[in-house]
C-alpha cells in the first residue's frame, strides 16, 4: 500500500510535466503561423527568449489613425488647426464637428426647457393654433393689416428708444417719421409710411445689449412666450418697463395687446411652424437652433426669416440625416 501511495504523486507529477510541454508546443506552433512583424510582439510571461512570441489583439480604432496618417513635421499633440490642415475642413468637421457643436449649445437648463417647450406645444395644439387658424381664415385681410399697423404704431416708443441707444440715427429718423405720418393721417390703423418708402423695422433691448457686446447667455424657454435666452429675456423686461403704455393701461389692455400681437404673427407664419415640426428629428433642438440664427440676423439688422408673412427658406435640420 505504501508503494502504491508513493507512486501516485510521481504519476501526477509526470502528467503535469507532460501537459506543460504540450502547452509550450502549442504556443510555438501558433507563433509560427502568425504574420511576420504583427503576431510576434508580446513575449510569453516568464520567458526571456525573444523567439517565444504570441500575437497581441489589434488596438481598436475609434476614428482615423492620426499616428499613421500624419506627415512628417506634425506632432502627436498637434492642435485642431494642424488636424484640419491634415484631414481637410470637410473631413475634420465630420470627425470633430459634433463635439464642437455640443460646446456651443449653452443650454444648462435643457431638462426644464424641454418641459416648458412641451407645455407650450400643448397650449399651441389645444388653444393657440385653432385661434390663429380662425383669425387667418375668417378675419378679412384689410382688417388684419389694420390691426398689425395699429400694434406696430403702439410699439414705436420702444423701437425708437433702442434705435437711439444703438446709435442707429437713420433708422431712428425712419421710426419717428413713420409714427408722425401714420398717427396723423390714419390714427395708426394704416401703414401709409410704408407706402411712402419708409418700411417698418423692429428693435428691442436684447438687440441693444448685443450691439454693446453682451453675449446671449444661456438658452431659455419661457412659458407661452417661447424661446429666448438670458440677454433677450432681460431685454424683454426692460422694453416692458420702458413702454409708456405699461403704466396707465397695462392692467386692462396689456395682456390683450400682447395676445393679439402674437396671434397675428402666428397666423401669418402657420405653414412655417408646421414645416419646422414636420421636418425635424428633434423639434426642440431645431427651434433652439433657428432662434439663435434669427436673433443673430436681427442683431445685424439683416432681413430675417419672417418678413410681413413672407418666410425665407429655413436651414436644413442638421439631425435629419441621422434618421
Amino acid at each position: 500500500m505504501q508503494g502504491q501511495s508513493e507512486g501516485r504523486p510521481r504519476n501526477l507529477a509526470g502528467l503535469a510535466t507532460t501537459l506543460a510541454f504540450a502547452a509550450i508546443a502549442m504556443s510555438l506552433s501558433a507563433c509560427a503561423g502568425a504574420p511576420e512583424g504583427e503576431g510576434r510582439r508580446a513575449t510569453l510571461v516568464g520567458s526571456s527568449d525573444p523567439d517565444l512570441r504570441m500575437p497581441l489583439p489589434q488596438e481598436p480604432r475609434l476614428g482615423p489613425s492620426f499616428a499613421q496618417a500624419a506627415p512628417e513635421g506634425i506632432a502627436d499633440d498637434a492642435s485642431e488647426d494642424d488636424l484640419s490642415d491634415l484631414y481637410g475642413d470637410d473631413e475634420f468637421s465630420d470627425i470633430y464637428g459634433d463635439a464642437a457643436a455640443e460646446e456651443d449649445i449653452n443650454d444648462p437648463l435643457e431638462t426644464l426647457n424641454r418641459f416648458t417647450f412641451a407645455f407650450n406645444e400643448m397650449l399651441d395644439v389645444v388653444i393657440i393654433r385653432p385661434i390663429a387658424v380662425t383669425y387667418r381664415d375668417w378675419v378679412p385681410p384689410p382688417i388684419k393689416d389694420s390691426i398689425r399697423a395699429f400694434l406696430r404704431n403702439l410699439a414705436t416708443p420702444v423701437i425708437l428708444m433702442n434705435d437711439l441707444l444703438q446709435g442707429e440715427w437713420e433708422r431712428a429718423e425712419t421710426t419717428f417719421a413713420r409714427f408722425l405720418i401714420n398717427t396723423s393721417l390714419s390714427l395708426g390703423v394704416a401703414d401709409i409710411a410704408a407706402e411712402a418708402g419708409l418700411p417698418f423695422h423692429d428693435e428691442d433691448f436684447g438687440q441693444t445689449l448685443a450691439s454693446y457686446g453682451v453675449g446671449e447667455g444661456f438658452y431659455l424657454v419661457l412659458p407661452i412666450l417661447g424661446p429666448s435666452n438670458a440677454r433677450d429675456a432681460t431685454g424683454r423686461l426692460v422694453d416692458w418697463l420702458a413702454d409708456p403704455l405699461t403704466y396707465p393701461w397695462e392692467d386692462r389692455y396689456g395682456i390683450p395687446r400682447a395676445a393679439l400681437d402674437g396671434i397675428d404673427f402666428y397666423s401669418r407664419n402657420i405653414e412655417t411652424f408646421e414645416e419646422i415640426r414636420k421636418d425635424s428629428v428633434d423639434p426642440y433642438a431645431r427651434v433652439r437652433s433657428l432662434y439663435r440664427q434669427i436673433r443673430e440676423s436681427d442683431v445685424r439688422n439683416a432681413e430675417g426669416f419672417f418678413q410681413d408673412g413672407q418666410t425665407a427658406p429655413l436651414p436644413e435640420d442638421p439631425l435629419a440625416g441621422e434618421n
